[in-house]
């Protein structure tokens, strides 16, 4: 593969990462921009099917916040996979303040919607979700690189 052809196609890797971190940003605040009757409704809804299928019980709160962790920690993973590309390296740090300035950034908009309101727990819940989708990342990428250097030692190594 020719050099233009492998930047072009990190481009395209980057754009589409970067893409994808815009998309699930829209994805919560949109999900943050629901009055409280209805993101109640979707709460308590997703509940019934979660109870029904695992055979569990679980609080609306429970859920909610669950849901919060999960919304971060998939923001986390794909700004941490968007920075790797772009910046060819793990930035751990920029991934967590990005996630958190975005949480506290959600809190407040939160204030505006009916029935809504900011809460300081929430962001401690989402940076929590932050944490944990950067420790998957960093786990992922060290596992990933220790197979690649055993990969190539067997590579180097003469066959007796």
């Amino acid at each position: 593969m020719s050099l233009d052809n492998r930047n072009r196609k990190i481009f395209l890797i980057c754009f589409f990462a970067w893409l994808l971190v815009a998309s699930w940003m829209v994805i919560i605040f949109l999900l943050s921009n629901q009055p409280s009757n209805e993101s109640d409704a979707l709460s308590m809804g997703l509940l019934k099917k979660i109870m029904d299928i695992f055979s569990i019980n679980l609080t609306d709160h429970a859920i909610r916040k669950t849901a919060h962790t999960f919304e971060y920690f998939l923001l986390a993973a794909l700004i941490f996979t968007a920075s790797r590309w772009t910046w060819h390296r793990s930035r751990p740090f920029l991934t967590f303040f990005a996630a958190l300035i975005y949480s506290t950034g959600d809190e407040f908009h939160q204030h505006f919607i009916p029935g809504r309101a900011p809460r300081f727990s929430d962001v401690c819940i989402d940076s929590a979700g932050a944490i944990a989708g950067i420790l998957f990342c960093l786990a992922a990428v060290t596992i990933f690189n220790k197979l690649k250097r055993r990969r190539e030692q067997c590579e180097e190594k003469p066959i007796k």
